[in-house]
């Protein structure tokens, strides 16, 4: 799954519950809610748990029909139909704004509550063959636990320590002595599976930030830093996919004489000199843009919440802010820039928006070069720098 617009409403709201669902230290927002929303998928990994857990549940209920068996069986079956409805809910759009995400991963913690119960009570029955099952099917239960996508290491050892710390306060409780290797063996088993769960935590998140700094770098322009064309044909996307949440506008901008100095002074004064155009770029728009270097000397900027007469503003003044001089190298140098202006219609996809900021660019070259141009305006009504 790419981590593109995983949404942060995949993180769980109350302090407590954060906590536990945490990856580990200073990993960023977007991370975390992709393994947060990675680690609640395995809804049919419930369903084997109460499967297995149920059939211990039912077994004893048949052997012990005074015990409470078919209670835990009818709760476990519950809450497995509750997760379910939560996952249907959170395959609609907006699911993260309405599903209560704490109380989803409330009822993971309660489904093993219920399996450690159920596997404490029937050593207070003492019936041998419900007292070799029920360690056999914990210990199948807590093995699948570890196996999840672990991007929650710390939710993961609080299942397993519920599956299997009432077990073992039953066997201490239950006289037996012959049960007291048990003692032995379950720690034993938790310490591992308990390690095993850091193990693997550690791998998938190191994973997980590779994916991350590989498509960041996929999106990314080489030598200024910018979005690339990829990156710039994804941030349009999704840009117009919402674009009730307000207008935005496209800024395509061509640099006026960087030929001149990239023929005099040579490619790598050319190189410093986009980069530092870069940099004026990001130094003049709003903080929410995003610039792109689509190749050469040819950068585009998008601004959400941005109108025609807004956009105009800021060209104007990215014109007269990328036409100061540079001091590049050794000595000092100087280019113009013409930029083309469209704004989000209704009906363009991607390629139309930029094609029209790209036409845009074109009469503002021919009209003196060093100016703005609006797509939408008719041939005289461009603004001059």
């Amino acid at each position: 799954m790419s981590l593109k617009r995983i949404e942060t409403d995949h993180l769980p709201r109350t302090r407590p519950m954060r906590w536990l669902t945490a990856s580990g230290p200073h990993v960023p927002d977007e991370v975390q809610a992709r393994l947060v929303k990675d680690f609640m998928v395995p809804l049919r990994a419930g369903a084997v748990g109460v499967i297995g857990d149920g059939s211990l549940q039912l077994i004893a209920a048949i052997r012990h029909p005074d015990g409470p068996f078919l209670y835990l069986l009818g709760a476990g079956l519950l809450i497995l139909g509750l997760r379910a409805a939560f996952d249907l809910a959170r395959r609609q759009p907006g699911w993260g704004r309405r599903v209560p995400i704490d109380l989803y991963f409330l009822l993971g913690h309660l489904s093993l509550a219920v399996v450690g119960i159920g596997s404490a009570l029937v050593f207070a029955t003492g019936d041998p063959l419900l007292q070799i099952l029920a360690p056999a099917i914990m210990m199948g239960i807590a093995s699948g636990v570890t196996m999840r996508d672990n991007g929650a290491p710390r939710f993961l050892v609080v299942q397993i320590l519920l599956c299997t710390v009432p077990m073992m306060v039953a066997i201490a409780l239950s006289g037996q002595p012959l049960l007291s290797i048990l003692l032995v063996h379950i720690p034993m088993f938790d310490a591992y599976v308990i390690a095993k769960v850091f193990e693997l935590n550690r791998l998938h998140l190191a994973s997980v930030l590779a994916e991350r700094e590989s498509e960041r770098r996929a999106m990314r322009d080489v030598l200024t830093g910018l979005s690339n064309r990829a990156g710039l044909m994804e941030a349009l996307t999704r840009n117009l996919q919402r674009r009730g949440a307000g207008p935005f506008s496209l800024l395509y901008l061509d640099l006026d004489g960087f030929k001149a100095v990239n023929d005099t002074y040579g490619h790598a004064t050319g190189d410093l000199l986009l980069q530092a155009v870069a940099a004026r770029i990001g130094e003049t728009m709003p903080e929410r843009c995003v610039a792109a270097r689509l190749g050469g000397d040819e950068f585009v900027v998008l601004i959400p919440d941005c109108g025609d007469r807004t956009a105009a503003k800021l060209g104007t003044r990215l014109v007269a802010a990328v036409s100061r001089p540079y001091t590049v190298g050794a000595g000092t140098v100087q280019v113009g820039v013409s930029i083309g202006i469209a704004c989000a219609g209704a009906d363009l996809c991607p390629d139309e928006l930029l094609a029209r900021a790209d036409a845009a660019l074109y009469a503002a070259k021919a009209a003196g070069k060093g100016r703005c141009a609006l797509a939408e305006a008719k041939a005289d009504a461009r603004l001059a720098a």
